[in-house]
């Protein structure tokens, strides 16, 4: 409702701002209503690509794990370093087990490993593991796990709340 109140608004705002012959000329016929026709056309195109655009954004708010899963965390940062390297998660359901997928980006223009311990603690409950990995990264390069992919990948538990989790990586 909040949308159409602002679109209406949006609408007397443009219909004031259209051209409009000088009252003082006479006019000849209907040039009046004629000159306003390509604004109006405008206008309404206007208001419908800003509809469409809204909605378009609303339906693609959450991303989906590649293969077959569901998500239960969309990505986070876990840490970002400005210059040298970017390490995300996420919490699928893949196969109904609960999963971290990882996303690493190297944003050198080297190769280079990334090694790293992940903790993984479950909010509810307390409980932790922690798991050590070593990726190597080709320059500018991002891996990204999801529902197949093996190595960046981690099964929780099946005693994890995976919807309260919280992951920390050490360097």
């Amino acid at each position: 409702m909040k949308n159409v109140i602002s679109d209406q608004r949006l609408a007397k705002q443009l219909v004031k701002i259209l051209p409009v012959k000088n009252r003082n000329q006479k006019s000849g016929g209907s040039g009046l209503v004629t000159n306003r026709i390509p604004a109006i056309k405008s206008a309404l195109l206007l208001l419908v690509f800003s509809m469409v655009a809204f909605i378009n954004q609303q339906s693609f708010a959450q991303t989906q794990p590649s293969g077959n899963g569901t998500t239960i965390k969309d990505w986070q940062n876990i840490y970002d370093s400005n210059l040298e390297l970017v390490v995300s998660y996420s919490v699928a359901k893949c196969n109904n087990v609960n999963q971290i997928s990882l996303k690493i980006l190297n944003k050198k223009t080297i190769s280079r490993n990334a090694k790293f311990k992940l903790d993984v603690i479950d909010i509810k409950s307390g409980l932790r593991f922690s798991k050590e990995l070593n990726v190597a990264l080709l320059k500018s390069q991002e891996l990204k796990g999801d529902c197949s992919a093996g190595a960046l990948k981690i099964v929780l538990p099946t005693n994890y709340d995976a919807a309260n989790l919280y992951v920390v990586a050490t360097f």
